[in-house]
């Protein structure tokens, strides 16, 4: 975008692309499991000034749990509190600045704007399942973003702007786990391109950017943090958001198709040697959690672009043309004319969601240990319910993990003993409640969709 007369407001193109999928996402954004966890430890830490010890909110001992993205959880907090549509609306500018980083670095790489927009869309394309979710990984996709487009800064013109890559991991690690990813990505940069030209640099940028993990509200046990999240019941189970890829999902189905289609477009011409092993190790870890595949996507965008402008080029005779700032701008309004009624509708689903919570709160009681599906039960944390299990659920007994995601599979398979039963427990109105339910509980209360049981007190 860089390259082109005009500035950012002429790359009429991309910029539709981009306006075109905010205006999209604003109608069909939805809040997932991993979200409202944040804002309720974000809530407790704004309150209270501090940083508790453990989850307060989850009825278990979690006392050795390390928390170590208290930023991103006051991030979300402080989105949460703006209001129903503060969630959405920060959703939105996250994908909207990843996508303007990614369309920068093609554009630097000699990508036309035409390209530039294609490629982005199938990026959108494969990484529905991740820009179309408010959750905890959105908050990397910046970070990432950024990161990809200082390197390929720096393999083009080495300088000292190398040193914000430990600035850049230092802020992400407070975010959210996939600095680890971020980590892996410039540590390959390092390794294989920066350390041929200037061994002692890349050996003390990459100190640095290990150095700077440990910079968190966990200090020196942030490692512990990282450990148990790697090594939780649903990562060892490949399940939720650690499910590998899946020809039987939609949204997995798309991902390979952007995937092959840029993986192919990026292998046009050659790459440095570092891209070539961050893509393997792309491919393999996406292969194995399919969430995973949105960082592949995100290293692939702009070689994409920068090949597929010179496919076309080869073929085609097509000139550069410079259109005006004002069609850009123009552009830029109409799409955010497109966002808003979507804003307010989700913004409206939002806040649906926030009453009941709150109404299932009051039936429930903040002081009952209560069992419900996610992302429910997140929410029923930001209401002040106590939970017998919720996320974050790495800070639970590995036992209870299980439990738990035995529950949200199939609450007939739930089991546990009596002594260290939830006292409430909510279910989806008009399923078959299993058999454990009739054996200790009774029906209390139904609100909307979800019915509410209790065991005798």
């Amino acid at each position: 975008m860089a390259t082109s007369r005009g500035g950012v407001a002429a790359q009429v193109m991309t910029l539709s692309v981009i306006g075109l999928v905010v205006a999209l996402l604003s109608y069909g954004v939805t809040v997932g499991s991993d979200t409202m966890w944040l804002v309720a430890l974000g809530n407790d830490i704004a309150a209270h000034r501090a940083i508790p010890v453990g989850v307060p909110f989850l009825d278990a001992d979690t006392t050795h749990w390390v928390n170590v993205p208290v930023l991103g959880e006051l991030v979300m907090a402080g989105a949460n509190a703006l209001g129903a549509w503060g969630l959405v609306t920060l959703q939105l500018l996250l994908v909207v600045v990843t996508l303007v980083l990614l369309a920068i670095t093609a554009s630097r790489l000699g990508a036309a704007d035409g390209a530039v927009a294609v490629v982005l869309f199938l990026f959108v394309v494969g990484s529905l399942s991740s820009l179309g979710v408010v959750r905890a990984q959105t908050l990397s996709l910046p970070c990432f973003a950024a990161l990809l487009l200082l390197l390929r800064r720096e393999q083009m013109r080495p300088s000292k702007l190398i040193w914000l890559v430990p600035a850049i991991t230092l802020v992400w690690g407070n975010l959210h786990g996939g600095v680890l990813m971020g980590v892996a990505v410039a540590g390959c940069h390092l390794l294989f391109s920066r350390a041929r030209r200037d061994p002692r640099t890349a050996m003390a940028v990459g100190l640095a950017m290990g150095v700077s993990l440990w910079v968190t509200p966990g200090g020196l046990r942030t490692h512990v943090y990282y450990w148990d999240v790697l090594n939780n019941a649903a990562a060892k189970r490949g399940e939720g958001l650690w499910a590998p890829l899946s020809l039987g999902s939609a949204l997995d189905i798309a991902l390979v198709f952007a995937g092959l289609v840029l993986l192919a477009l990026a292998l046009v011409g050659r790459l440095p040697v570092w891209e070539y092993v961050a893509v393997v190790g792309l491919l393999v870890a996406t292969g194995q959690t399919s969430r995973h595949g949105v960082w592949l996507l995100m290293l692939l965008v702009p070689h994409a672009a920068r090949h597929l402008d010179r496919l076309a080029r080869r073929r085609v005779r097509v000139p550069r043309p410079a259109p005006g700032a004002l069609l850009g701008t123009l552009v830029i309004v109409v799409a955010l004319g497109g966002a808003l009624p979507g804003v307010a509708q989700r913004a409206g689903a939002v806040a649906a969601a926030a009453d009941r919570a709150e109404r299932l709160a009051a039936q429930a009681g903040s002081d009952r240990p209560t069992l419900a599906p996610s992302p429910l039960a997140e929410s029923l944390a930001v209401a002040g319910v106590r939970l017998w299990a919720a996320n974050p659920i790495d800070a639970l007994p590995q036992g209870r993990q299980a439990a738990y995601l035995d529950f949200l599979a199939d609450p007939a398979r739930f089991a546990t003993t009596r002594e260290h039963a939830p006292q409430v427990v909510v279910l989806p109105a008009g399923q078959q409640p299993p058999a454990w339910i009739g054996a200790r509980y009774r029906l209390e209360a139904q609100s909307g969709p979800y019915v509410v049981y209790s065991s005798p007190r």
